[in-house]
């Protein structure tokens, strides 16, 4: 036998620290895949007290402040979220134990000669570390991969929901703005109404009108106030509308300092030089195609985590525990190893599963090219519709300009005696239906042009 001596055995105390540093290393030294957050724009808030001069304002507030818009956000942050837990499996698992017991026992169970009574109380103390940590798995990480484009596919959808709520909110704000112009060109054809009866009953004093015409006139006046209060009904309405769009109450929205504007040459050019890069510009910036493509590759990488399925998984783990009856002396023992794992045979599922992801892979390559190109048809499309608007503008107000010429050869002719009221009344009403057209026309305009800024993913830049 040899007469080695054995070197002391480290307190427990010291044995104890040195095993909770080694398992903080690894916490510390295992890396941790999350997704990025995207940081959204600064939110403009909007009080009563303010004053909106710009629809950029309507629109970024209903984006990123309104109800909708922080339901979207919150989607896509439970997205991010369920991405970081597919790094749950490579991270490492840890686990603490202590016991203090305190107990009897029957001695008569061991069989001892003469032993026939219960023992004295006793304690006995415990304290144990388990730990775990994947060293290789290639198909969890590819899995995580795989969440994390779909996070990232989360990000693109609510960029694109909230897209479409600000320009939600822009189509209700030009809305007002059409409303609020047909409610002024009322009160000018009221304005106008009056006037022509004024001049209709001056001329009937005089005898040189009947009373069919005084008619005509305070029938003009009647229908043009019924226009007006149904204008101003319709503004009231629109405000609603409007309010709602960007997730405000009725009292809350600010007064808006802006009328509907006619184009102007540069909107026609700008678009017209953008929309030749429109494309790339689409595919780099747009919530859906990204979005798209982000399942795509989502898909792909399920189908290689399928695959890597068959790569052995191996995993490092240890026990370390102390038991004893005094707290001061507990005898330590620890397990600790490496264990490499191997799927041979699962009843051919996998092959099966594969086949189906395979499928899914197709599905999502197939609908993001599908919404590439819609993306295109979009913009192309907007660049259309923006050119028959002004072109459909121009000649709403060429018939404008014509109308108020007749009238006011009517009028002339009325005074002059050549003509009958009958001639104004017609021509008041082409006035009013000319000014409709009008203010259709540049809604359509400003409609386009919102539809334009959406489809290339540009809405900042609207004016």
């Amino acid at each position: 036998m040899s007469n080695a001596v054995l070197p002391p055995r480290r307190p427990f105390s010291q044995r104890f620290r040195r095993l909770a540093s080694a398992v903080v290393a690894v916490i510390v030294c295992t890396p941790h895949v999350g997704l990025a957050q995207v940081t959204s724009p600064r939110a403009e808030q909007i009080s009563a007290s303010d004053t909106i001069t710009s629809v950029v304002t309507v629109l970024r507030h209903a984006r990123d402040v309104s109800p909708a818009a922080r339901i979207s956000q919150s989607s896509s942050r439970i997205a991010s979220r369920t991405a970081d837990l597919a790094a749950v499996p490579l991270s490492p698992f840890v686990s603490l134990d202590a016991t203090a017991l305190r107990q009897t026992l029957n001695l008569a169970t061991f069989g001892f000669p003469g032993a026939s009574a219960a023992s004295d109380p006793f304690s006995v103390y415990n304290v144990g570390v388990r730990a775990q940590q994947t060293l290789l798995d290639a198909s969890a990480w590819r899995r995580m991969r795989a969440q994390r484009d779909s996070a990232r596919a989360a990000l693109g959808d609510d960029v694109e929901t909230r897209d479409a709520i600000g320009t939600g909110a822009a189509v209700r704000y030009f809305q007002l703005l059409a409303a609020d112009a047909n409610r002024t060109g009322r009160e000018a054809d009221s304005t106008l109404a009056a006037a022509v009866l004024a001049d209709v009953a001056a001329r009937r004093q005089v005898g040189e009108t009947t009373d069919i015409d005084v008619t005509r006139a305070r029938l003009g006046v009647t229908v043009a106030a019924a226009r007006l209060v149904d204008a101003r009904a319709t503004t009231e309405q629109a405000r609603l509308d409007l309010a709602l769009s960007m997730g405000l109450a009725p009292v809350m929205l600010p007064m808006i300092r802006d009328t509907l504007r006619a184009p102007i040459a540069s909107d026609s050019t700008v678009m017209a030089m953008e929309g030749a890069i429109a494309l790339e510009v689409v595919i780099a910036r747009r919530g859906d195609v990204q979005a798209s493509r982000a399942r795509a590759q989502s898909a792909s990488n399920l189908i290689s985590a399928r695959r890597l399925e068959l790569l052995p998984r191996v995993t490092a783990f240890g026990d370390f525990s102390a038991t004893g009856v005094q707290t001061s002396t507990l005898p330590a023992v620890y397990r600790a190893g490496i264990q490499a794992s191997v799927p041979l045979v699962d009843g051919f599922s996998r092959r099966r599963r594969a086949g189906i992801d395979a499928e899914r892979e197709r599905i999502a390559a197939n609908a993001a090219e599908m919404t590439r190109l819609r993306a295109a048809r979009e913009v192309h499309g907007a660049i259309v519709d923006v050119k028959r608007a002004m072109a459909s503008l121009a000649s709403a107000d060429a018939q404008l300009a014509l109308s108020l010429e007749e009238l006011q050869q009517a009028r002339t002719r009325v005074r002059a005696g050549v003509g009958n009221s009958l001639e104004t009344t017609q021509a008041i009403a082409a006035v009013a239906t000319a000014r409709e057209q009008v203010v259709a026309g540049r809604l359509r305009y400003h409609l386009a042009r919102v539809e334009w800024h959406r489809a290339s993913a540009t809405l900042d830049a609207l004016r």
